[in-house]
Order: C-alpha cells, then sequence, then structure tokens
C-alpha cells in the first residue's frame, strides 16, 4: 500500500469517529499538536522513528507527554498507529484529515505559487474564479517561488495546475529535444 494510501485510511477511520462524537475539530487541533511537538523535538522525532525502539516503550513516552494535552481518543489511535508502525504517517494522516473536515465544510485550499507575490486585485479575482469553478469555500495559501519566473502553479488536492513559465520553457526544451538532427538544417 502506498503512503498516502495508508494515510487516506487512517485519517479516514479518524474522520468518522470524530463526525460520530462530533470532535472533528477538536481532532484536528490534538493532531496538529502532537504533529507539530514531534517535528520540533529533534530528539523525539528520533526515537519515534527509530526502528529499535518497540512500540510499547514508543507508547509509554508518548503517553507521558500528552495524555493531559489530547482526549484518550486521540491518544488510543496513537497508539493503535505505533503498533502498526505507522508512525511516520502522522504529518499526512493529519493534512487528509484537514482536507476531509475542509471537504464536510465546503471549503477548498488552494496553494498557489507565483514568482512574485500576488496583488490583492488579483487574489480576489483568482479567489473568485475558483469559487465559481468548485462551488467551494476558498482558502488561498499563498506562497512565493521566484524560480518558476512567471505565471501560477496552483495545487488543490492532489493535483497540480503548472501554469509557470517555467513548466512552459521545460516543455519546449523537450520539444527541441525531440527534433532531429537532420530537420535543424545543420
Amino acid at each position: 500500500m502506498r503512503q498516502n494510501e495508508i494515510a487516506k485510511k487512517y485519517s479516514l477511520a479518524l474522520f468518522e469517529l470524530g463526525k460520530e462524537e462530533n470532535k472533528l475539530t477538536e481532532f484536528r487541533e490534538q493532531l496538529e499538536i502532537i504533529t507539530n511537538t514531534i517535528e520540533e523535538n529533534t530528539d523525539l522525532k528520533k526515537m519515534l522513528f527509530h526502528p529499535l525502539i518497540t512500540p510499547e516503550d514508543k507508547k509509554k513516552i508518548l503517553q507521558e507527554l500528552f495524555s493531559s494535552a489530547v482526549s484518550d481518543e486521540i491518544l488510543n489511535f496513537l497508539k493503535i498507529l505505533l503498533e502498526k508502525r505507522r508512525e511516520k504517517y502522522i504529518r499526512a494522516i493529519l493534512n487528509d484529515f484537514t482536507a476531509l473536515m475542509n471537504k464536510e465544510n465546503g471549503i477548498l485550499e488552494v496553494e498557489v505559487i507565483s514568482a512574485v507575490e500576488l496583488s490583492a486585485e488579483l487574489k480576489d479575482k483568482l479567489e473568485q474564479k475558483l469559487i465559481n469553478l468548485s462551488g467551494y469555500k476558498i482558502i488561498l495559501k499563498e506562497r512565493v517561488s521566484p524560480d518558476i519566473i512567471g505565471g501560477l502553479i496552483l495545487k488543490i488536492g492532489d493535483q497540480v495546475i503548472d501554469g509557470s513559465i517555467r513548466h512552459d520553457l521545460e516543455l519546449l526544451m523537450d520539444r527541441i529535444i525531440e527534433i532531429p538532427v537532420s530537420e535543424l538544417g545543420v
């Protein structure tokens, strides 16, 4: 099973439980606390991802760390991840869980990558166009990346729409490379 399929399976199970218990926001916030704590603490991360440390030892440490900060449901979920040795998927599970929550609430998160910061007017136009196309409330997350040269890259879930000049130049280069030398008049 591929990494994102594994994460989706676990996030869906937790999402269904959260929905049933009316605790979606609480679960997402607690998953975020755990994920951020792990990612910000190098020693904790090394311990958690070390293959020779048993799941039981990992559970004891995480029980100590998080028992007062998260619900029993999230703590039990974390223990299941440890038992199944799926701890490396915690960030992907949080991302998938958030996407499921957003979908449930009619929200679509779109990452917009541009070479320069977009003007407020352009952001508004892009947001309105995406609302009209999708019917969802849009959350734009902007990132500036000068190496795309110009244009935009939109990331919507697993889909990428690459309208960057860099991408166009790469496609042009591929087409030039495919031209036989005899056709170049050399």
